[in-house]
């Protein structure tokens, strides 16, 4: 027993040594090929340098770049020590970690020379696999450690050295480690397997050692022992589950198992007559051989790889390979020692799931084009239904008539929102919705999407109100569309469960950051409230509070789970407060980066700052929200609960002498009404002298018309957005506006185009033909019709129009084809005709398609009239032509034909402009940029006023040059703005003599 006992200890300790040296044999060949690729390194960031670092850092810059000397001092600080312990200490572990060190620190110098780009991290997980060489997971530890330690020190010093990005992010390097920490994993697991196989490998080594000196000492009087030995051997690898073999260094097989015959389909005697050569698959034979000749040359004790060898009956078989070498006392290869287990049915099993994978991804995309196309063909004969019903409630209709057609156009329109949830739950859910950043107007965004829901709320008598705080900034960076989106639906929803009371939008600071403004809004309600047990479950798709089959309230049940997945891609959140019977609080945070704020005139400020303002509303909210605007704009506002309180007020203010000149005053209040308040004022002589703007949250028959008999100056629809309310005020006191000025009760608004246009209509589809004329028809456009691209092409080339309407699919040439074609033939032209896409695809990248393709605007069907007709608007005064110096007709409708009025405003132009283009030319002259810009913007505003395009053209190029700051070309810019007033006056005269002749 103490033999054995001896025995085992002397092996074991054999195995320590064995495993020791193959251990270091690896330790000081890795330490030898790092030596070298550090070097190479070194030389590569030296060429990085002076190559691609000016590309990354300066842009084409061609010069030597500071980062040069920063890749030769620091990349041969980095390999300094290591290449020294590599050489003169192979194999130490203070060597091995010291080189993983450096080798990190090369990767760190590499990503700052090519600017932080996302390429260059790939080096540090190519590292940490080259370090697994080691088969030491201790040194993939302090790799990750030197990787996480760069980039947070970087990350927080110098984020475009690192990111690429001017600007880190705190807990970037994170990430950056975690996907290190998920390599690590996999890597140390190698290790431990690479550790475990050469242990074996010593193991078996040791194994023959013992067996070959304990047969060299005992052979003389133990053959038969020796022998019996051997054969319980031979019987052990033949009856092995693995298959076995011992390899000549010549490649012969020199000793085969059954499981290693069962697994090639040979007899032992075939393959024994055979060499490994003749039963590996050519494919993989070079590789083979390159890994043997190693391990005949010392380069490692052993291997594994997977390969494939090839079946008696040609078929090809993958295998596992653990492949060692014997070697006798004097270092000479006795023969290989080879295990080969069968993994056919993994390789198949991998293969099968990478078929899996692309059928998915066939999958995902084939399930987008699919949306695509069931939103053209959905949209398509919607188009006809929604444009064809319009049209028919704007003739005469019996009452029966006109209320079967407001059903169908009610029911198609909710169709329509259910397809447009539907399209985005599933982009959401395919991972195809991405936002689309755009500098944009908080305040006009939130009051448009107000606007939108506003006669939903009138017609159930809710009061609608909005509220943006003071310090929220208006300026912002984001995804307007998809933000208006989720109020849209938050508000919608508010508004359909609620049947009395208001519905209240907040908007405040959620938080400040470097580079973003985190919001909060906040949706109030006054409706039937969520039960406590499915608050959450209402961000679930396709759930409903009430789920019955009688359920009260309609909808997909998608709209509160798309609003919840926008606004987690804002890097915000959604979540409710509730209870029942008392309404709902629906609460968005959402993260915008701020955009520079636009250039403002602050003129207005000179006619608002402390003007007192009486605000008359019953609802408590509308009075804090017109308040809190007014007092932001500097002028002073007191607040009326009632008619009776206002009067009060007003008489109050009027005894000690000061006045309220401007009154804004709620239409609908208990007791005495807003228009019973006008009435008392205008009675009364000492109140009469009050302007007075009158607000409403219902667009009732014959308000406009009392208004215009009371003579209040303004008449608004609530919710009213703050740059409208603006806007008005200014208009009713006789001030500038900022924009366009909203027209008062007795000021009928002009025609959209003030003309008619010539529009060529590019569509296939007989229904989408018919209703477009129809709708331009009605407006006194003629229009011409062709079924595709080709035809569209070659009508623009036989004549001239104002504008374009192109459908994106036709056959022949499809929408795209033909726009690109149309301005090939405008490039080196003066011409450019409007070009307004129509489609019934809304999937993620069309518009860019569109607009890259050449055109101008973006209309996607069911086509709305309204939204035409504004497009049209928008587009043709800005591109088309004016048939002369000024639009006749546009002047004409403005003063409704009233020749007194024209000649008074033609005189007055005149008058004006002359010494508005005096004061331009002494501002140019004396390069007084704010002197020139304002100015120009008055005299553009003047000539707009008549459709004057090139007046007004010219204007605005002056007054671009003056906010710049830029009279590089001024000179010739004015003479032509005087060319133009000049023309424009003779024209205006020759009007007022036809018009008074």
């Amino acid at each position: 027993m103490p033999e054995v006992t001896d025995w085992r200890a002397q092996t074991a300790a054999r195995v320590r040594e064995l495993a020791a040296a193959g251990r270091n044999g690896v330790y000081r060949r890795a330490d030898r090929l790092f030596a070298g690729l550090l070097a190479f390194e070194w030389v590569a960031g030296l060429v990085l340098a002076v190559w691609i670092t000016p590309l990354t850092w300066d842009g084409p810059a061609a010069r030597t770049h500071p980062h040069v000397w920063a890749a030769l001092v620091l990349g041969l600080a980095v390999i300094s020590l290591p290449l020294t312990l590599a050489l003169a200490r192979p194999g130490r572990a203070s060597t091995r970690h010291a080189i993983a060190a450096g080798q990190m620190l090369m990767s760190a110098l590499l990503i700052h020379l090519t600017g932080g780009r996302i390429e260059s991290h790939f080096h540090v997980f190519g590292s940490l696999a080259v370090l697994a060489f080691y088969r030491d997971w201790r040194v993939l530890g302090t790799a990750s450690a030197v990787v996480a330690a760069d980039h947070i020190v970087r990350g927080l010093v110098w984020p475009e050295s690192v990111y690429g990005t001017a600007t880190g992010a705190t807990w970037r390097w994170v990430e950056h480690t975690g996907w290190v920490a998920f390599e690590d994993a996999f890597l140390a697991y190698i290790c431990w397997h690479g550790a475990r196989d050469i242990t074996l490998a010593a193991e078996r080594e040791a194994a023959l050692e013992v067996a070959r000196t304990t047969v060299e000492r005992q052979v003389a009087d133990r053959t038969r022992e020796l022998v019996r030995s051997e054969d319980q051997f031979r019987r052990a690898v033949t009856l092995a589950a693995t298959g076995m073999a011992l390899v000549g260094p010549d490649g012969r097989w020199l000793r085969v198992n059954r499981a290693l015959c069962g697994i090639l389909g040979y007899t032992e005697a075939e393959l024994l007559g055979l060499t490994f050569h003749d039963v590996t698959h050519p494919d993989d034979l070079a590789a083979g051989l390159g890994l043997a000749a190693q391990v005949l040359a010392g380069d490692f004790p052993g291997y594994h790889t997977e390969k494939r060898y090839v079946r008696k009956d040609g078929h090809p078989v993958w295998v596992l390979l653990s492949v060692s070498v014997v070697r006798d006392e004097a270092g000479d290869a006795v023969h290989f020692v080879v295990q080969i287990q069968d993994i056919t049915d993994r390789k198949r099993a991998e293969a099968e799931l990478l078929a899996a994978k692309e059928a998915a991804e066939a999958a995902t995309r084939a399930k987008s084009e699919f949306l695509a196309n069931m939103s053209h063909e959905i949209r398509t004969p919607m188009n006809g239904v929604l444009g064809f019903t319009e049209l028919a409630l704007d003739t005469d209709l019996t009452p029966d008539q006109r209320e079967y057609m407001g059903t169908v156009k009610a029911s198609a329109e909710s169709l329509l929102r259910v397809i447009d949830d539907v399209l985005d739950f599933s982009k959401i859910e395919a991972g195809k919705l991405d936002l689309d950043a755009a500098p944009f107007g908080l305040r006009e965004c939130v009051g448009d999407a107000m606007k939108a829901l506003c006669l939903g709320a009138h017609a159930k008598g809710l009061e609608l109100v909005c509220h943006v705080a003071p310090d929220v900034p208006d300026d912002l960076v984001g995804d307007p569309h998809r933000l208006r989106q989720i109020l849209v639906n938050l508000v919608g929803n508010a508004i359909k469960f609620t049947d009395t009371g208001e519905v209240v939008v907040r908007v405040g600071i959620d938080s400040r950051a470097a580079g973003e403004i985190g919001l909060h809004l906040t949706v109030t309600d006054t409706g039937i409230g969520i039960p406590a047990d499915r608050l959450a479950a209402v961000f679930e798709a396709f759930s409903q509070v009430d789920s019955s089959s009688t359920r009260r309230f309609g909808g997909t049940g998608l709209g509160l789970t798309i609003s919840s997945r926008l606004a987690a891609l804002m890097g915000g959140r959604v979540w409710a407060e509730s209870e029942t019977g008392r309404g709902s609080t629906f609460h968005v945070t959402a993260r915008f980066a701020p955009a520079p704020a636009p250039a403002r005139s602050e003129a207005w400020r000179v006619d608002l700052e402390g003007l007192p303002v009486l605000v008359v509303d019953d609802n408590s909210n509308n009075r804090t929200v017109l308040a809190e605007v007014l007092t932001h704009w500097r002028m002073r506002p007191t607040a009326a609960d009632g008619g009776a309180a206002a009067v009060a007020a007003l008489r109050r203010a009027a005894a000690v002498g000061e006045p309220f000149p401007l009154v804004l005053l709620d239409a609908l209040m208990p007791g005495m009404d807003g228009f019973a308040v006008a009435e008392q004022i205008q009675n009364a002589p000492e109140l009469a002298g009050a302007t007075i703007m009158m607000l409403s949250s219902a667009d009732r028959a014959g308000d406009v018309a009392r208004c215009r008999d009371l003579g209040i100056a303004v008449y608004l629809i609530k919710p009213i957005k703050q740059s409208e309310l603006l806007d008005a005020i200014l208009l009713a006191l006789g001030a500038e506006a900022l924009g366009a000025s909203t027209p008062g009760p007795d000021v009928p608004r002009p025609p959209a185009t003030g003309r008619p246009l010539r529009v060529l209509l590019a569509e296939d589809n007989e229904v989408n033909q018919v209703l477009a004329v129809r709708i331009l028809e009605k407006r006194g456009h003629a229009v011409t019709v062709v079924g595709d691209g080709g035809q569209a092409v070659a009508a623009l080339d036989a004549r001239r129009f104002d504008l374009i309407l192109m459908d994106v699919q036709m056959p022949e040439m499809d929408g795209l084809e033909a726009a690109a074609a149309i301005r090939s033939r405008e490039r080196g032209t003066n011409r450019r005709t409007p070009i307004v896409a129509l489609t019934a695809r809304v999937m993620k990248g069309d518009r860019e398609r569109c607009l890259a393709a050449g055109m101008d605007a973006y209309l996607s069907k069911p086509l709305k009239s309204a939204e035409l007709v504004e497009t049209l608007a928008r587009l043709v005064p800005a591109a088309a032509p004016a048939d002369g110096v000024f639009d006749r007709a546009a002047a004409l409708a403005r003063v409704e034909g009233d020749a007194a009025l024209l000649r008074q405003l033609v005189g007055h132009f005149t008058a004006q402009s002359g010494k508005l283009l005096a004061d331009i030319r002494t501002a140019a002259e004396g390069r007084n940029g704010k002197k020139l810009e304002r100015a120009a913007h008055k005299l553009k505003g003047s000539a707009g006023t008549f459709g004057a395009r090139p007046a007004s053209e010219s204007a605005a190029r002056l007054e671009a040059m003056g906010r710049a700051g830029d009279f590089a070309g001024a000179d010739g810019a004015l003479d032509g703005l005087e060319r133009d007033v000049t023309d424009l006056r003779r024209a205006l005269a020759e009007l007022v003599e036809g018009t008074t002749g």
